[in-house]
């Protein structure tokens, strides 16, 4: 999937931010954020699946890092 295809654009961009504005609205802030997170780890896999797992190692190993 790239930025400028119809599928991004009318299909996977509304739906997540469907989904987070209607979380934040019911006051679910944090699976807000969190559904952000699931919805670029499926815009990564839908490109490659091959390199999820290292884009949730970088994901998990800054968070890590930005803890300390």
């Amino acid at each position: 999937m790239i930025f400028s295809s119809y599928q991004f654009i009318f299909v996977f961009l509304p739906l997540t931010f469907a989904l987070y504005f209607i979380l934040c609205r019911c006051k679910l802030n944090t699976l807000a954020k969190y559904s952000l997170v699931a919805a670029s780890f499926i815009f990564y896999a839908y490109g490659c699946l091959y390199f999820l797992p290292f884009f949730i190692g970088s994901v998990l190993f800054n968070y890590m890092i930005g803890q300390t």
